[in-house]
């Protein structure tokens, strides 16, 4: 084997490196690894504890490197190598640190053993100058779900827009990634239909003009109207003092004076619904109206009433913030009614 750095080499050959200065390089049965063997070594630990030193050499080839805490890193003998290549014993198996021997025979010799072959820290400490710890303070892997230990480029599957919240366990020391989606918009469409319904003894009529008229707009009215009452109808009654009125008193006995009068009849029972569907054309408006027919003219009046300013007297305490006093508003009205009405006897 041809020697790149003779006289490093050299220098070393009397000398424990790559193992700190005193150290006998002697297992647990007395055994020592010669000062020939190992010539260098790098070694990167993430996040160590203590002092690295070889604690094992197990058969079959497989070396350990060990710190205050646990077994740290491992390599595989390579038959014909003259390097052991170390990685992490996380699941993430990061490549930590090689260590070269002077020759691959004098690497086979010594890792062909019978039995395992332990060691202290006392005795095969390695030299600081050949260890270059690499202290992470961050989130180093994620285990899902036990999938194990991942690391690289880590992506959530949500939505770009979504929103990510990450909390603390302070006990565990763990990251816990909460996604919570955004909310929706206010949909402006959301009422879908409108219903209008006449229920019970009632005069008052509905019906929905026709869709696609075209002077009655896309099937988004509703008519209101009177059955068999019109506006002469209410006129007439409001004014009747107005007019002589002619009756019959002869024949008056038991019975009431004055001509026979039928009793009113009933206001009938009626049901109607009229649905507007607000997908179907109606471009997000509702109508109601109540406009003359041909030969009926309709008594009824629509009116639309503000509403009214309630102040608000009430304001929250917020620590912090500076309460507003804001009014309130009353919601708004639509009056439905007859004009006149009120002075028919």
């Amino acid at each position: 084997m041809n020697k790149l750095f003779a006289e490093f080499e050299n220098e070393s050959s009397m000398r424990s490196y790559p193992f700190a200065s005193g150290c006998t390089c002697l297992d647990t049965k007395g055994m020592a690894i010669g000062p020939d063997v190992f010539i260098d070594a790098a070694l990167y630990p993430v996040n160590p504890v203590g002092d690295l030193y070889l604690s094992r050499i197990d058969v079959g080839g497989t070396v350990s490197i060990s710190d205050a805490s646990s077994i740290v890193m491992t390599a595989v003998f390579e038959r014909g190598s003259s390097r052991l290549d170390f990685y992490d014993t996380s699941g993430l198996r990061r490549h930590v640190g090689t260590i070269v021997a002077s020759s691959p025979d004098v690497l086979a010799t010594l890792l062909n053993v019978n039995a395992r072959r332990s060691f202290t820290s006392s005795e095969t400490k390695f030299a600081s100058s050949c260890v270059f710890p690499i202290v992470n303070d961050g989130v180093l892997s994620i285990n899902v779900s036990g999938t194990g230990e991942i690391d690289g480029d880590v992506a959530f599957s949500n939505a770009p827009l979504d929103d990510i919240r990450v909390s603390t366990d302070e006990t565990g020391g763990t990251l816990r990634f909460d996604v919570i989606p955004p909310r929706a918009p206010v949909d402006l469409t959301s009422i879908k239909h409108v219903y209008c319904i006449v229920d019970g003894r009632t005069p008052f009529r509905i019906m929905k003009l026709p869709y696609g008229s075209q002077e009655l707009g896309p099937g988004n009215t509703v008519e209101v109207y009177l059955d068999g009452i019109d506006r002469q109808s209410i006129c007439g009654n409001a004014h009747r003092e107005d007019s002589l009125e002619m009756e019959d008193r002869c024949g008056c006995g038991d019975s009431p004076c004055g001509p026979d009068v039928d009793p009113p009849e009933p206001i009938p029972e009626a049901y109607q619904v009229e649905v507007v569907d607000m997908d179907n054309g109606a471009e997000n408006a509702f109508y109601l109206a109540v406009p003359n027919m041909l030969g009926y003219d309709n008594p009824l009046s629509i009116t639309l009433q503000d509403g009214s300013t309630v102040p608000k007297v009430d304001v929250p305490q917020e620590e912090g913030i500076e309460a507003v006093a804001v009014d309130n508003l009353t919601s708004k009205a639509a009056i439905l009614q007859v004009p006149g009405l009120e002075s028919a006897k």
